[in-house]
């Protein structure tokens, strides 16, 4: 297993702890930092992929099912302290079992569906809303409630993202869609 693939995989591992660290009040700082850790893993393991020739297949399934799996556990859990609206988390969610299922069922034609600038900015927002979440949970005096009003504009902004992603991924594929709609 290569280097890229490894840190795929930590950031997998990493996951259930940052959930945990989370969830109990005293340790939020600690989830702070692993989720920090695992968010500079998915940087590291794209960057070592593409600089240093070290691509596969395995890691072109698995990074982006990593990636969910920290971005949107953690954004349940978020919400679920009413941090922002569950709907928002919901309409991020509704996205991924959408494209998810876009892509397998476009996967035996010739287009290939990979990470774009729109993804990585996505992941990237959503990963700046969750670091500012937690730390708000860490430090909510020091922060205060109006913390919380910019959380809810910021993932607002994510949700549009996301839904005009989804709409430009649609476009850009109308052609094969529409085959896959006559079958």
């Amino acid at each position: 297993m290569n280097l890229p693939n490894k840190l795929t995989l930590l950031r997998m591992i990493l996951t259930p702890f940052v959930l945990m660290l989370i969830y109990l009040e005293g340790f939020r700082i600690y989830a702070l930092v692993l989720f920090a850790v695992a968010v500079i893993t998915d940087y590291f393991d794209g960057w070592f992929a593409v600089h240093k020739n070290m691509k596969s297949r395995f890691g072109n399934f698995l990074d982006p099912v990593s990636d969910k799996i920290l971005v949107l556990s953690c954004l349940i859990l978020l919400a679920s302290f009413e941090l922002f609206p569950l709907w928002m988390v919901l309409v991020i969610l509704a996205r991924e079992f959408i494209m998810n299922g876009l892509r397998s069922s476009l996967s035996g034609t010739d287009m290939i569906v990979g990470a774009n600038m729109g993804g990585k900015t996505k992941f990237s927002l959503q990963s700046l809303v969750i670091f500012l979440s937690i730390l708000y949970l860490a430090f909510p005096q020091k922060l205060g409630q109006n913390f919380v009003l910019v959380l809810n504009a910021m993932l607002l902004l994510v949700v549009v993202i996301t839904i005009i992603a989804l709409f430009n991924f649609m476009i850009k594929n109308k052609k094969a869609l529409k085959e896959l709609i006559k079958n």
